[in-house]
């Protein structure tokens, strides 16, 4: 008979490989998102460091997204900073400081 209390290793081994390659699935994800951000803005110049840093910040996927297509279209590196500055005073919980 098998205790409910009964630690199987090799399962426990086998969830926490799953979680770990999730996590980093996610981290890449964002990290390529990033990545797009900054060969868009840097089409029209040099990022200033307060910009990247933001950047750089933010983890939430679905925010880096928005500032993707945003950073697409701008057409300055200013119309783009002035345009996050204003969704993150409408917007105070995509965890990001400026």
């Amino acid at each position: 008979m098998v205790s409910i209390f009964e630690y199987d290793k090799e399962e426990e081994e086998k969830k926490l490989r799953k979680a770990e390659y999730e996590y980093g699935k996610q981290e890449g994800i964002k990290e390529g998102i990033r990545g797009a951000i900054f060969d868009f803005l840097q089409e029209n110049g040099t990022i200033p460091e307060n910009v990247r840093t933001c950047i750089l910040k933010e983890q939430n996927e679905k925010v880096l997204r928005k500032w993707s297509k945003l950073a697409a279209h701008t057409g300055s590196i200013e119309e783009f900073w002035k345009s996050i500055e204003k969704e993150q005073d409408h917007e105070p919980d995509t965890n990001t400081v400026i």
